[in-house]
Protein backbone atom coordinates (compact mmCIF):
# COMPACT_ATOMS: atom_id res chain seq x y z
CA UNK A 1 0.00 0.00 0.00
CA UNK A 2 1.08 3.28 -0.85
CA UNK A 3 0.21 6.99 -0.15
CA UNK A 4 0.70 9.42 -2.69
CA UNK A 5 -0.22 13.10 -2.72
CA UNK A 6 -1.25 14.00 -6.10
CA UNK A 7 -2.18 16.99 -8.20
CA UNK A 8 -4.46 17.29 -11.11
CA UNK A 9 -2.29 18.39 -14.08
CA UNK A 10 -5.67 20.24 -15.35
CA UNK A 11 -6.95 22.08 -12.64
CA UNK A 12 -3.78 21.73 -10.13
CA UNK A 13 -6.12 20.16 -7.45
CA UNK A 14 -4.14 18.82 -4.84
CA UNK A 15 -5.76 15.00 -4.69
CA UNK A 16 -4.19 11.67 -2.45
CA UNK A 17 -3.88 8.79 -4.60
CA UNK A 18 -4.25 5.39 -2.24
CA UNK A 19 -2.35 2.68 -4.27
CA UNK A 20 -3.34 -0.78 -4.11
CA UNK A 21 0.50 -2.92 -4.71
CA UNK A 22 -1.13 -6.38 -3.53
CA UNK A 23 -3.61 -8.06 -5.41
CA UNK A 24 -5.30 -10.23 -2.95
CA UNK A 25 -6.26 -6.88 -1.76
CA UNK A 26 -8.48 -6.13 -4.96
CA UNK A 27 -11.73 -7.19 -2.97
CA UNK A 28 -10.80 -4.96 -0.28
CA UNK A 29 -10.23 -2.31 -2.04
CA UNK A 30 -13.61 -2.54 -4.53
CA UNK A 31 -15.56 -2.94 -1.18
CA UNK A 32 -14.08 0.27 0.47
CA UNK A 33 -14.76 2.37 -2.96
CA UNK A 34 -18.30 1.22 -3.36
CA UNK A 35 -18.87 2.36 0.34
CA UNK A 36 -16.74 5.76 -0.20
CA UNK A 37 -18.97 6.58 -3.30
CA UNK A 38 -22.04 6.23 -1.44
CA UNK A 39 -21.21 8.49 1.46
CA UNK A 40 -21.45 12.39 0.97
CA UNK A 41 -21.21 14.11 4.21
CA UNK A 42 -18.90 17.41 5.28
CA UNK A 43 -17.37 14.99 7.78
CA UNK A 44 -16.31 11.66 6.04
CA UNK A 45 -13.64 11.95 3.93
CA UNK A 46 -14.46 12.59 0.27
CA UNK A 47 -14.28 10.02 -2.30
CA UNK A 48 -12.73 11.68 -5.74
CA UNK A 49 -12.64 8.80 -8.16
CA UNK A 50 -10.68 5.32 -8.65
CA UNK A 51 -8.27 4.25 -11.28
CA UNK A 52 -6.77 1.35 -12.72
CA UNK A 53 -2.92 1.19 -13.03
CA UNK A 54 -0.35 -2.46 -13.99
CA UNK A 55 -3.76 -4.20 -13.82
CA UNK A 56 -4.62 -2.71 -9.99
CA UNK A 57 -7.50 -0.51 -8.91
CA UNK A 58 -6.70 2.33 -6.45
CA UNK A 59 -8.51 5.27 -5.01
CA UNK A 60 -8.44 8.60 -5.42
CA UNK A 61 -9.86 10.94 -2.03
CA UNK A 62 -9.39 14.41 -1.43
CA UNK A 63 -6.21 15.71 0.08
CA UNK A 64 -6.73 17.53 3.91
CA UNK A 65 -4.29 19.78 4.96
CA UNK A 66 -4.13 19.83 8.63
CA UNK A 67 -2.76 16.19 9.50
CA UNK A 68 -4.80 13.98 11.78
CA UNK A 69 -6.22 14.47 15.49
CA UNK A 70 -3.11 12.15 16.75
CA UNK A 71 -0.78 14.73 16.14
CA UNK A 72 -2.96 17.38 17.48
CA UNK A 73 -3.36 15.60 20.79
CA UNK A 74 0.20 14.79 21.14
CA UNK A 75 1.96 17.96 20.07
CA UNK A 76 1.76 19.69 23.61
CA UNK A 77 3.49 22.62 22.17
CA UNK A 78 0.71 24.04 19.99
CA UNK A 79 -2.33 25.09 21.89
CA UNK A 80 -5.28 22.92 22.24
CA UNK A 81 -8.32 25.63 23.53
CA UNK A 82 -11.27 23.60 24.44
CA UNK A 83 -13.74 25.18 21.98
CA UNK A 84 -11.66 23.41 19.44
CA UNK A 85 -11.72 20.08 21.06
CA UNK A 86 -15.22 19.77 21.60
CA UNK A 87 -15.56 21.63 17.70
CA UNK A 88 -13.67 18.74 16.39
CA UNK A 89 -15.54 15.96 18.64
CA UNK A 90 -18.93 17.26 17.31
CA UNK A 91 -17.65 17.37 13.71
CA UNK A 92 -16.93 12.95 14.42
CA UNK A 93 -19.62 12.58 16.13
CA UNK A 94 -21.81 14.21 12.80
CA UNK A 95 -20.12 11.97 10.77
CA UNK A 96 -20.10 8.81 12.83
CA UNK A 97 -24.18 9.31 12.86
CA UNK A 98 -24.48 9.92 9.53
CA UNK A 99 -23.13 6.61 9.08
CA UNK A 100 -24.69 4.49 11.66
CA UNK A 101 -27.83 5.93 9.69
CA UNK A 102 -25.96 4.35 6.05
CA UNK A 103 -26.31 1.11 7.90
CA UNK A 104 -22.63 0.86 8.49
CA UNK A 105 -20.16 1.01 11.54
CA UNK A 106 -16.74 2.26 10.93
CA UNK A 107 -15.20 -0.67 13.27
CA UNK A 108 -11.75 1.09 13.08
CA UNK A 109 -12.26 4.61 14.84
CA UNK A 110 -9.06 5.83 16.09
CA UNK A 111 -7.57 9.20 16.92
CA UNK A 112 -5.24 8.03 13.86
CA UNK A 113 -8.40 7.64 11.36
CA UNK A 114 -9.69 11.32 12.23
CA UNK A 115 -8.16 13.94 9.37
CA UNK A 116 -8.12 17.82 9.81
CA UNK A 117 -9.50 20.37 7.11
CA UNK A 118 -8.13 23.56 8.17
CA UNK A 119 -9.94 27.01 7.76
CA UNK A 120 -9.53 28.14 4.25
CA UNK A 121 -11.68 30.98 4.27
CA UNK A 122 -13.76 33.47 6.24
CA UNK A 123 -17.11 30.65 5.80
CA UNK A 124 -14.76 28.28 8.06
CA UNK A 125 -13.75 30.15 11.94
CA UNK A 126 -12.62 26.31 13.36
CA UNK A 127 -10.80 23.68 12.06
CA UNK A 128 -13.18 20.71 10.76
CA UNK A 129 -12.94 16.95 11.94
CA UNK A 130 -13.21 14.18 9.37
CA UNK A 131 -14.00 10.61 9.19
CA UNK A 132 -11.44 8.51 7.21
CA UNK A 133 -10.27 4.69 6.53
CA UNK A 134 -13.04 2.68 5.85
CA UNK A 135 -11.15 -0.26 5.06
CA UNK A 136 -12.92 -2.10 7.89
CA UNK A 137 -15.82 -0.54 7.38
CA UNK A 138 -19.26 -2.98 7.45
CA UNK A 139 -23.16 -3.71 7.56
CA UNK A 140 -24.43 -2.93 11.01
CA UNK A 141 -26.15 -6.92 11.97
CA UNK A 142 -28.96 -7.03 13.08
CA UNK A 143 -29.43 -9.86 14.86
CA UNK A 144 -26.56 -11.61 17.29
CA UNK A 145 -26.42 -14.62 15.07
CA UNK A 146 -24.80 -13.00 12.60
CA UNK A 147 -21.29 -13.63 12.48
CA UNK A 148 -18.57 -10.91 12.93
CA UNK A 149 -14.88 -10.74 12.60
CA UNK A 150 -12.47 -9.54 15.88
CA UNK A 151 -10.76 -7.13 13.72
CA UNK A 152 -9.75 -2.71 14.44
CA UNK A 153 -6.74 -1.14 16.37
CA UNK A 154 -6.68 -3.07 19.88
CA UNK A 155 -6.42 0.14 22.19
CA UNK A 156 -9.56 1.53 20.78
CA UNK A 157 -11.55 -1.64 20.26
CA UNK A 158 -14.32 -2.17 22.19
CA UNK A 159 -14.34 -4.63 25.27
CA UNK A 160 -17.06 -6.87 23.65
CA UNK A 161 -14.64 -6.79 20.29
CA UNK A 162 -12.17 -7.55 22.47
CA UNK A 163 -13.59 -10.92 24.14
CA UNK A 164 -14.58 -12.30 20.80
CA UNK A 165 -18.65 -11.48 21.56
CA UNK A 166 -21.24 -10.18 19.74
CA UNK A 167 -20.80 -6.11 18.57
CA UNK A 168 -22.29 -3.85 16.24
CA UNK A 169 -22.33 -0.07 16.19
CA UNK A 170 -22.21 0.94 19.62
CA UNK A 171 -18.45 -0.35 19.39
CA UNK A 172 -17.80 2.20 17.70
CA UNK A 173 -19.16 4.96 20.13
CA UNK A 174 -16.50 3.07 22.65
CA UNK A 175 -13.83 4.19 19.92
CA UNK A 176 -14.99 7.30 20.24
CA UNK A 177 -15.12 7.64 23.91
CA UNK A 178 -11.45 6.60 23.83
CA UNK A 179 -11.16 9.49 21.45
CA UNK A 180 -12.46 11.85 23.30
CA UNK A 181 -10.41 10.55 26.85
CA UNK A 182 -6.80 11.20 24.15
CA UNK A 183 -8.30 14.83 23.48
CA UNK A 184 -8.81 15.69 27.11
CA UNK A 185 -5.95 14.53 28.12
CA UNK A 186 -3.83 15.40 25.68
CA UNK A 187 -2.47 11.76 26.22
CA UNK A 188 -1.89 8.48 24.01
CA UNK A 189 -4.20 5.93 24.16
CA UNK A 190 -1.78 3.27 25.00
CA UNK A 191 -2.87 1.12 28.06
CA UNK A 192 0.51 2.17 29.66
CA UNK A 193 -0.29 5.64 29.57
CA UNK A 194 -4.64 5.89 29.64
CA UNK A 195 -5.51 4.24 32.65
CA UNK A 196 -8.11 0.78 31.84
CA UNK A 197 -9.87 -1.31 33.99
CA UNK A 198 -9.28 -4.91 34.71
CA UNK A 199 -12.18 -6.03 31.85
CA UNK A 200 -10.73 -3.22 28.92
CA UNK A 201 -12.81 -0.46 30.15
CA UNK A 202 -11.67 3.05 31.65
CA UNK A 203 -10.63 3.65 35.21
CA UNK A 204 -12.57 6.89 36.02
CA UNK A 205 -10.51 7.34 39.04
CA UNK A 206 -7.26 6.75 37.56
CA UNK A 207 -7.80 8.56 34.52
CA UNK A 208 -9.05 11.71 36.21
CA UNK A 209 -5.06 12.62 37.56
CA UNK A 210 -4.37 12.80 33.99
CA UNK A 211 -6.73 15.78 33.56
CA UNK A 212 -5.83 19.29 33.08
CA UNK A 213 -7.96 21.73 35.81
CA UNK A 214 -9.82 23.49 33.07
CA UNK A 215 -11.71 20.68 31.04
CA UNK A 216 -15.33 20.95 30.80
CA UNK A 217 -16.73 18.75 33.68
CA UNK A 218 -19.75 17.88 30.71
CA UNK A 219 -17.50 17.28 28.05
CA UNK A 220 -15.85 14.61 30.51
CA UNK A 221 -18.97 13.13 31.65
CA UNK A 222 -20.18 12.39 27.79
CA UNK A 223 -16.36 10.79 27.70
CA UNK A 224 -16.96 8.33 30.72
CA UNK A 225 -20.70 7.90 29.60
CA UNK A 226 -19.39 6.76 26.10
CA UNK A 227 -16.61 4.29 27.64
CA UNK A 228 -18.94 2.23 29.84
CA UNK A 229 -18.90 -1.65 29.58
CA UNK A 230 -22.54 -2.21 28.95
CA UNK A 231 -22.86 -1.13 24.82
CA UNK A 232 -26.46 -0.17 25.78
CA UNK A 233 -25.86 2.21 27.94
CA UNK A 234 -23.49 3.94 26.05
CA UNK A 235 -24.69 6.92 23.98
CA UNK A 236 -26.10 6.52 20.87
CA UNK A 237 -24.12 9.47 17.89
CA UNK A 238 -27.06 11.38 17.83
CA UNK A 239 -27.39 11.79 21.45
CA UNK A 240 -23.28 12.25 21.38
CA UNK A 241 -24.31 15.21 18.98
CA UNK A 242 -27.02 16.55 20.85
CA UNK A 243 -25.31 16.88 24.11
CA UNK A 244 -21.72 18.54 22.67
CA UNK A 245 -23.81 21.01 20.93
CA UNK A 246 -25.77 21.49 24.42
CA UNK A 247 -22.13 21.51 25.99
CA UNK A 248 -20.92 24.21 23.57
CA UNK A 249 -23.74 26.96 24.05
CA UNK A 250 -22.77 26.73 27.71
CA UNK A 251 -20.09 29.09 28.87
CA UNK A 252 -16.40 27.89 28.56
CA UNK A 253 -14.08 29.60 28.02
CA UNK A 254 -12.31 32.37 29.70
CA UNK A 255 -11.07 35.54 28.06
CA UNK A 256 -7.46 34.19 28.64
CA UNK A 257 -8.62 30.96 26.41
CA UNK A 258 -10.33 33.12 24.36
CA UNK A 259 -7.09 34.59 23.82
CA UNK A 260 -5.52 31.48 23.39
CA UNK A 261 -8.06 30.17 21.02
CA UNK A 262 -7.72 33.28 18.78
CA UNK A 263 -3.96 33.34 18.76
CA UNK A 264 -4.30 28.76 17.26
CA UNK A 265 -6.30 30.32 14.82
CA UNK A 266 -4.22 33.05 13.70
CA UNK A 267 -1.65 30.36 13.48
CA UNK A 268 -3.47 27.95 11.58
CA UNK A 269 -4.70 30.42 8.44
CA UNK A 270 -1.57 32.55 8.55
CA UNK A 271 2.06 30.59 9.59
CA UNK A 272 3.80 33.43 8.22
CA UNK A 273 2.32 36.43 10.19
CA UNK A 274 1.61 34.33 13.22
CA UNK A 275 2.78 36.11 16.90
CA UNK A 276 6.12 35.11 18.01
CA UNK A 277 5.94 34.06 22.30
CA UNK A 278 7.41 37.45 22.77
CA UNK A 279 4.34 39.41 21.01
CA UNK A 280 1.72 37.00 22.51
CA UNK A 281 2.22 38.53 25.91
CA UNK A 282 2.92 42.22 24.79
CA UNK A 283 -0.47 42.78 22.18
CA UNK A 284 -3.48 44.09 23.13
CA UNK A 285 -6.22 41.45 22.79
CA UNK A 286 -8.71 43.89 21.38
CA UNK A 287 -12.73 42.98 21.96
CA UNK A 288 -15.27 43.54 19.98
CA UNK A 289 -18.31 44.55 22.23
CA UNK A 290 -20.46 41.07 21.02
CA UNK A 291 -17.82 38.89 21.96
CA UNK A 292 -17.33 40.76 25.58
CA UNK A 293 -20.82 40.30 25.89
CA UNK A 294 -20.78 36.50 25.13
CA UNK A 295 -17.56 35.74 27.31
CA UNK A 296 -18.08 34.57 30.59
CA UNK A 297 -14.93 33.75 32.58
CA UNK A 298 -14.89 29.99 34.23
CA UNK A 299 -13.44 29.54 37.30
CA UNK A 300 -10.74 26.18 37.70
CA UNK A 301 -11.76 23.60 38.84
CA UNK A 302 -10.03 22.01 41.43
CA UNK A 303 -8.66 18.36 41.40
CA UNK A 304 -10.85 17.02 43.73
CA UNK A 305 -14.15 18.22 40.97
CA UNK A 306 -12.59 15.64 38.64
CA UNK A 307 -12.31 13.17 40.72
CA UNK A 308 -15.55 13.36 42.23
CA UNK A 309 -16.87 12.83 38.68
CA UNK A 310 -14.87 9.91 38.00
CA UNK A 311 -16.16 8.25 41.59
CA UNK A 312 -19.81 9.13 40.51
CA UNK A 313 -19.36 7.22 37.26
CA UNK A 314 -17.55 4.02 39.22
CA UNK A 315 -20.40 3.91 41.54
CA UNK A 316 -22.87 4.19 38.22
CA UNK A 317 -21.29 1.56 36.08
CA UNK A 318 -21.58 -1.95 37.57
CA UNK A 319 -18.95 -3.46 35.61
CA UNK A 320 -16.27 -1.13 36.74
CA UNK A 321 -13.44 -3.43 38.04
CA UNK A 322 -9.92 -1.06 39.05
CA UNK A 323 -6.69 -2.84 38.41
CA UNK A 324 -5.26 -3.14 41.82
CA UNK A 325 -1.40 -3.80 41.76
CA UNK A 326 1.81 -2.06 40.66
CA UNK A 327 2.49 -5.23 38.34
CA UNK A 328 -0.72 -5.24 36.38
CA UNK A 329 -1.54 -1.97 34.99
CA UNK A 330 -1.67 -2.75 31.75
CA UNK A 331 -5.03 -5.42 31.14
CA UNK A 332 -3.88 -5.65 27.17
CA UNK A 333 -0.54 -7.35 28.41
CA UNK A 334 -2.32 -10.80 29.13
CA UNK A 335 -4.29 -10.78 25.75
CA UNK A 336 -2.42 -12.84 22.73
CA UNK A 337 0.04 -11.02 21.21
CA UNK A 338 -1.78 -10.11 18.32
CA UNK A 339 -4.29 -7.86 20.84
CA UNK A 340 -1.13 -6.33 22.56
CA UNK A 341 -0.55 -3.54 19.97
CA UNK A 342 -1.73 -0.68 18.24
CA UNK A 343 -1.58 -2.20 14.95
CA UNK A 344 -4.87 -3.10 12.96
CA UNK A 345 -6.31 -6.40 13.42
CA UNK A 346 -8.00 -7.62 10.01
CA UNK A 347 -9.72 -10.52 8.85
CA UNK A 348 -8.14 -12.56 5.83
CA UNK A 349 -10.33 -11.02 3.53
CA UNK A 350 -9.53 -7.53 4.52
CA UNK A 351 -6.61 -7.32 3.97
CA UNK A 352 -6.44 -3.62 2.83
CA UNK A 353 -5.93 -0.75 4.99
CA UNK A 354 -6.02 3.21 3.70
CA UNK A 355 -4.52 4.56 6.67
CA UNK A 356 -2.50 6.67 6.02
CA UNK A 357 -0.22 10.45 6.58
CA UNK A 358 -0.03 12.89 3.91
CA UNK A 359 3.52 14.90 2.77
CA UNK A 360 3.70 18.29 3.13
CA UNK A 361 1.62 20.01 0.19
CA UNK A 362 5.03 21.91 -0.96
CA UNK A 363 6.56 18.79 -1.54
CA UNK A 364 6.81 17.48 -5.60
CA UNK A 365 3.77 15.97 -6.65
CA UNK A 366 2.34 13.35 -8.82
CA UNK A 367 0.50 14.52 -12.01
CA UNK A 368 -2.58 12.89 -13.26
CA UNK A 369 -3.36 12.61 -16.71
CA UNK A 370 -7.48 12.57 -16.42
CA UNK A 371 -9.71 14.65 -14.40
CA UNK A 372 -11.04 12.44 -11.67
CA UNK A 373 -14.47 14.46 -11.76
CA UNK A 374 -15.32 12.41 -15.14
CA UNK A 375 -15.16 9.21 -13.80
CA UNK A 376 -17.00 9.81 -10.39
CA UNK A 377 -20.18 8.67 -11.15
CA UNK A 378 -18.75 5.53 -13.11
CA UNK A 379 -17.46 3.54 -9.86
CA UNK A 380 -21.28 3.03 -9.15
CA UNK A 381 -21.29 1.03 -12.30
CA UNK A 382 -18.98 -1.70 -10.41
CA UNK A 383 -21.50 -3.44 -8.21
CA UNK A 384 -20.97 -7.45 -9.29
CA UNK A 385 -18.09 -9.95 -8.89
CA UNK A 386 -15.26 -10.25 -11.18
CA UNK A 387 -13.36 -13.78 -11.47
CA UNK A 388 -10.09 -13.16 -11.39
CA UNK A 389 -9.28 -12.96 -15.09
CA UNK A 390 -11.78 -10.33 -16.12
CA UNK A 391 -11.77 -8.52 -12.88
CA UNK A 392 -9.17 -5.73 -13.74
CA UNK A 393 -10.24 -4.97 -17.25
CA UNK A 394 -13.31 -5.06 -16.73
CA UNK A 395 -13.48 -2.47 -14.22
CA UNK A 396 -10.75 -0.21 -16.39
CA UNK A 397 -13.07 -0.47 -19.25
CA UNK A 398 -16.28 0.57 -17.09
CA UNK A 399 -13.81 3.83 -15.16
CA UNK A 400 -12.32 5.01 -18.84
CA UNK A 401 -9.23 6.19 -17.07
CA UNK A 402 -5.83 5.62 -18.73
CA UNK A 403 -3.37 5.62 -16.07
CA UNK A 404 -0.15 5.67 -17.89
CA UNK A 405 2.04 8.13 -17.76
CA UNK A 406 2.04 8.42 -13.80
CA UNK A 407 5.08 8.96 -11.95
CA UNK A 408 5.32 8.30 -7.89
CA UNK A 409 6.85 10.30 -5.25
CA UNK A 410 6.31 10.83 -1.18
CA UNK A 411 5.12 7.37 -1.38
CA UNK A 412 4.64 5.99 1.90
CA UNK A 413 4.23 2.07 2.91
Amino acid sequence: MLILQVTHKGSGQVLVLKKNKNRSNRWSMLKEVQLMNKLHHKNILKYEAACVHEGQLHAITEYLDGGSLDKWIQDCQKEFPWDIRMSLALDIACGMAYLHKQGYFHRDLTSKNILIRLPCDETMDKPVGVVADFGLAAKIPQSDLESIGQVGSPYWMSPECIKGKYYDDQSDVFSFGIILCEMIARIDADPDILPRTENFGVDYIAFCDKIATDCPPEFLKLAFQCVQIEPRSRPSFNQIRSTLCEVMKSPTDSPKEQRKSSIAMQALQSPVTALSPEERHSAPTKVPPREKARIHPRRHLSHDTYVAIGKEMSLRDPHYIPIHGAGLLNPFAMLPLRLDSREKIVEPKDLFCSCFELCNSSDQRVGLSKRPSTIRKSVSMIHQDYDDTDFCEEIAAKLQLNAKGMTQSNARS
